[in-house]
């Protein structure tokens, strides 16, 4: 694995960052997420948000960010939709962004 795939934590951001609601714009961020994302970009993490909506909502969401105050690297549009994905590199988030911070601390030690 080289250094980029080591530094570097892509991030759902529906369910994961914002709550899941029918406007986008007025989503409520998960508690602790922001500064969740600061603390890990502090630590050296590159941040990767990955969303399943449309190119075509680029603005409201870059927007959204933005106005929640969340430090990012790169945001990434295209996510496949599906009701379950399978991955050998997940870290399962169940709404608690401190139990997943530490979670993903002691993982990388």
């Amino acid at each position: 694995m080289n250094s980029l795939e080591q530094n570097s934590l892509c991030i759902d951001l529906d369910g994961t960052l914002a709550e899941i609601t029918d406007d986008y714009s007025s989503a409520p961020p998960m508690p602790g997420a922001a500064d969740a994302l600061r603390t890990l970009r502090f630590n050296g993490w590159k941040i990767i948000i990955f969303t399943a909506r449309h190119f075509n909502h680029w603005e409201i969401t870059t927007r959204w960010l933005n106005d929640n105050h969340f430090e990012y690297d790169q945001l990434v549009f295209g996510k496949p939709t599906a009701r379950f994905y399978i991955d050998d590199r997940g870290i399962n988030f169940n709404g608690d962004w401190d139990s997943t911070v530490t979670k993903l601390i002691n993982t990388t030690q």
